[in-house]
């Protein structure tokens, strides 16, 4: 380590607490620094933080709470970047010196010329560089009940057959969304699958999101008759969707959601209509298991 990297250190080690309080609080404000780089200056910065929590702790949150900060947190500074004023362009680069360090045996950085230059149009300037904020990027959407969605390609067997289709968030179960999906013109029947949230990607959220809630609705008639039924009797005990999830059978829940209310099943000949139809598309499956057979 050479000499003045030592003298600097122990200049710090030496320095009361509210002295490095403004030390701090200048080495994060200060639009101009003398270090050859933002990171150089934020190492330095943290060094002569964690000396002041070390050395004299409440001194030195005594005097950031005097400039502003709450105590035990640490300032933050807003990303910005050099724009030419010229131009506009971000291609904004400056010259450096480099020295070879016999210690280190490696080159340092040793001083920057404050003279910058555009590589777009090849203005020069020491003033030439418009300091402004980097835009960050927008939070994420979160799945909501009402929100427009479009399903991403899960691991299946066989392939995602649902991949790329687009519906409705109806409800939020306890390992996912139920999404209602658009009809294609080949449907008869409007399908609902459930997603997990990483596989849903967010077209429009609801004006007014609605907040999830649980399936605690009373069964209607048709679904009550099938719990009582199917399986032997099995599932007659469960009173509630969420219930019905949670006994881990796919056909059985299936049926229930097809039956419920929430998907327009209020009559008999509906819920008749909705039974023959899943036994239609099970017996086609049935029927291409047989014919593989043979």
């Amino acid at each position: 380590m050479r000499i003045r990297h030592i003298q600097i250190f122990a200049d710090v080690l030496r320095a009361s607490g509210p002295t490095l309080a403004r030390e701090y609080h200048s080495l994060m404000t200060a639009e101009e620094h003398e270090f050859p780089s933002e990171a150089a200056r934020a190492r330095y910065a943290a060094v002569v933080h964690a000396v002041g929590m070390m050395t004299d702790t409440n001194r030195f949150l005594a005097g950031l709470a005097d400039l502003g900060y709450e105590a035990g947190a640490t300032a933050s500074r807003a990303p910005v970047k050099p724009v030419c004023r010229i131009c506009g362009s971000e291609d904004v680069s400056r010259n450096a010196t480099v020295r070879w360090d016999q210690d280190l045996q490696d080159w340092t950085l040793t001083g920057m010329f404050d003279n910058a230059t555009c590589d777009d149009c090849g203005a020069e300037s020491d003033a030439l560089c418009d300091w402004q904020a980097v835009e960050r990027p927008p939070a994420p959407l979160e799945p909501a009940v009402g929100a427009r969605v479009r399903i991403i390609e899960r691991s299946r067997i066989g392939g995602d057959r649902f991949k790329g289709r687009e519906g409705e968030i109806i409800r939020q179960g306890r390992f996912g969304f139920y999404v209602r999906l658009d009809m294609t013109p080949r449907e008869r029947v409007q399908k609902v699958e459930l997603v997990e949230a990483p596989f849903l990607t967010i077209l429009s959220l609801p004006a007014d999101p609605v907040l999830p809630q649980q399936d605690t609705a009373m069964f209607n008639s048709f679904q009550r008759q099938c719990a009582a039924v199917f399986g032997g009797g099995d599932f007659a005990h469960v009173t509630t969707l969420d219930e019905v999830r949670a006994c881990d059978d796919t056909l059985f829940t299936f049926l229930m959601i097809e039956l419920s209310g929430p998907e327009d099943c209020t009559d008999l000949p509906e819920a008749v209509r909705r039974l023959e139809q899943a036994q239609c598309d099970i017996q086609g499956v049935l029927d291409r298991f047989g014919e593989e057979e043979s």
